[in-house]
């Protein structure tokens, strides 16, 4: 359903034409009256109608300086234009403006009705129009999508080692730094497959929004279902562990449930970029079983390749003086 408003600054006209036409049986729900150009402009920018009828005549602000103002402001209103002059002038100027139509008053209820009809007409095809370019435009995105999913699958998992057609299609920077992480939502036991994937797919498009359309980096899920992004790494950072820090805490609130990220090795370029995944592919198979309780291993849920490194040494370290210790007592016991 659509809007009009009548702008004529005698009310006979205005109340006239608002209460003598069927708005409802024509597809216009409210129908809004202006006895100024001023008084117009004003229900515009609260309303914003889709069709306007308006006089030429008017005190202080005429009709075409009303419908100038409009197009200053690139409003797609249709414009119907009611005068009581005769004037080719008038009418030239009208369709400089890119008026509908122009009507001589005393304007034939009919004549104008059928107008109305006309512009009504063209909203609606204008708006099926609309859908039908988002619904090609949205099927077009997800072919795209689904064609950067395939490049990237196929490269990380060394099917194919086309750097330039990873960085075509995908957008990467193939000389910049960049780091892959692997994101694992806490799934409950009771969800079935359908609860799963709607939330991984939510996810997804979070953290789409966030890193892709910002040019950041690039998000999608691997062969097994886990969802893969890939960052530069921002200047000055030894790592991604910030930009993922923030990830994390924006889906955690819209999820309302933990999730755990693990990080791949720094790759130098998008050529290592395969190294960098499949490093946080062995990272999380060989830390799972802590990974799963972040709490009793000793470390937070955003897993790096430089904490597993730091828990072997710390576990060396025990080890080597449990080692001497033993040494030690036996040569006592000597």
């Amino acid at each position: 359903m659509y809007k009009v408003l009548i702008v004529d600054d005698e009310q006979m006209i205005r109340m006239g034409i608002k209460e003598g036409i069927d708005w409802k049986k024509l597809g216009i729900d409210e129908a809004f009256t202006a006895a100024s150009a001023r008084e117009a402009i004003q229900i515009i920018e609260e309303e914003q109608p889709e069709l306007m009828i308006t006089d030429i005549s008017m005190s202080e602000m005429t009709g075409l300086d009303l419908i100038r103002e409009i197009r200053k402001r690139q409003l797609n209103m249709r414009i119907l234009v009611l005068t009581g002059y005769d004037s080719f002038s008038y009418a030239r100027q009208c369709l400089r403006m890119q008026v509908q139509n122009f009507l001589l008053k005393p304007v034939d209820e009919e004549e104008l009705t059928e107008n109305i009809r006309q512009q009504v007409e063209y909203l609606n095809e204008a708006r099926r129009q609309e859908e039908l370019d988002q619904s090609q435009k949205r099927t077009e995105g997800s072919r795209q999508q689904a064609e950067l999913e395939r490049v990237m699958w196929r490269f990380i998992s060394r099917e194919s080692e086309d750097v330039e057609a990873v960085a075509a299609v995908c957008g990467l920077d193939p000389h910049r730094k960049m780091q892959a992480a692997l994101l694992i939502p806490d799934m409950k036991v009771n969800w079935g497959e359908e609860e799963k994937y709607f939330r991984m797919t939510t996810m997804k498009n979070i953290c789409m929004g966030l890193v892709d359309s910002r040019g950041e980096g690039i998000t999608f899920p691997d062969a097994s279902g886990r969802l893969v992004i890939v960052m530069y790494l921002r200047e000055g950072n030894d790592d991604i562990t910030e930009q993922m820090d923030e990830i994390k805490g924006i889906l955690e609130v819209e999820d309302d449930s933990r999730i755990h990220i693990v990080l791949g090795s720094v790759a130098q370029s998008l050529e290592e970029l395969y190294l960098s995944y499949n490093d946080a592919v062995y990272l999380m198979e060989s830390e799972q079983a802590e990974f799963a309780e972040p709490e009793k291993a000793g470390y937070d849920s955003i897993l790096r390749p430089g904490q597993t490194r730091d828990r072997q040494n710390i576990f060396r370290d025990v080890f080597e003086e449990f080692k001497k210790a033993m040494t030690e007592n036996t040569s006592n016991c000597d």
